[in-house]
C-alpha cells in the first residue's frame, strides 16, 4: 500500500490501489500497521523462547531497515547515473544502482522469510545461509522481472492486474533501461533518454520508449540475469536439502514466481 501511494499506482493485483479507494491517509496508516503484525506472529509462535523470538525480531527489522534503504533509493530515481550512461556509453554504474536497489527493495524481504524458516527449524549455520541468500535471489530476481512487466503489463483472466507503463510514465530507470545502453546505438539511446526525461511526453512517445526497449533484446537481458540469479543461488541451497518432492516444489515455485511476473 505504502509502495502504491509512492509510486502512484492505480491498480494492485487487478484492483484499484487502496489509495484510491479509502484515501492516502487510510492506505498509509494501514500500510504502516502492517508492519507490526509479524510482533503478534513471533508471540503466538515461540511462546516460552525468547531467544528464538529475539533472533526472530533482529531478522525482521534488519530486513525493513534494508526494505526502506531500497526504497529510498527507488524514489530517488537514478536519474544521475542514467545521464552518466547516455552520456559515456558505461552502464556498469546505473546497473550496479538499480540491482542494489532491486536487493535491498526485496532481495531483503524475501531473504527474511526464508531466514524464518532457517531459525524456526534450527537449521545449521551453512543451510541458514544458503537459504536466505536463495531469498535474497528469488526477490531480486523477482524485482527484474516485474521490470518488464511493466513494459508489457499483465493480464489475467482477461482483466488487467499490472498496467504497461508505469515507470516510463514516472520516468523511472529500471533494469531494462539499464541493460540498454549497452544494446542501443549512442545517438538512439540518447534520443530515448531525451523522450523519457521529458516532462510533456504523451502516452505515444512513452509507448514508444517502452517498444524500443522490448525490441532491442532487454527484456531478455534481464530474464538472463534473473535465471543466473535463480540458478546460482539454488546450486547452493540444494547442496544442502535433502532431495525429495519437497525440495523439487521449493524450485517449481520459485521459478514460476519470478517467470510469472514477467509474463513469461
Amino acid at each position: 500500500m505504502v509502495d502504491d501511494v509512492q509510486d502512484g499506482s492505480p491498480l494492485r493485483r487487478g484492483v484499484a490501489a487502496a489509495h484510491l479507494v479509502f484515501g492516502t491517509a487510510t492506505a498509509l496508516n494501514a500500510g504502516t500497521n502492517a508492519y507490526f503484525a509479524f510482533d503478534r506472529a513471533i508471540r503466538l509462535t515461540t511462546p516460552g523462547d525468547p531467544a528464538l523470538a529475539g533472533r526472530l525480531w533482529d531478522a525482521f527489522l534488519a530486513a525493513l531497515r534494508s526494505a526502506h534503504a531500497g526504497q529510498a533509493l527507488d524514489i530517488t530515481g537514478h536519474r544521475a547515473e542514467m545521464g552518466h550512461a547516455v552520456r559515456t556509453g558505461d552502464a556498469q554504474p546505473v546497473l550496479a544502482l538499480v540491482r542494489l536497489t532491486h536487493r535491498l527493495k526485496s532481495g531483503a524481504m524475501s531473504a527474511v522469510g526464508f531466514e524464518t524458516a532457517a531459525l524456526v527449524t534450527g537449521a545449521g549455520l551453512r543451510r541458514h545461509h544458503a537459504l536466505a541468500a536463495f531469498g535474497e535471489a528469488l526477490g531480486t530476481a523477482y524485482q527484474i522481472a516485474d521490470d518488464v512487466a511493466d513494459l508489457r503489463g499483465v493480464r489475467h483472466k482477461g482483466s488487467a492486474t499490472k498496467q504497461a507503463g508505469e515507470d516510463t510514465r514516472n520516468s523511472k530507470v529500471t533494469m531494462p533501461l539499464a541493460h540498454a545502453v549497452t544494446l542501443l546505438p549512442r545517438p538512439r539511446l540518447r534520443a530515448l533518454w531525451d523522450t523519457l526525461s521529458a516532462p510533456d511526453a504523451g502516452e505515444r512517445e512513452r509507448a514508444e520508449v517502452r517498444d524500443v526497449l522490448l525490441d532491442c533484446g532487454a527484456a531478455e537481458a534481464c530474464a538472463r540475469e534473473a535465471e543466473d540469479l535463480l540458478s546460482t543461488a539454488w546450486t547452493a541451497l540444494a547442496a544442502v536439502l535433502p532431495e525429495s518432492p519437497r525440495t523439487r516444489l521449493l524450485r517449481e515455485m520459485a521459478w514460476h514466481t519470478v517467470r510469472g511476473s514477467a509474463g513469461a
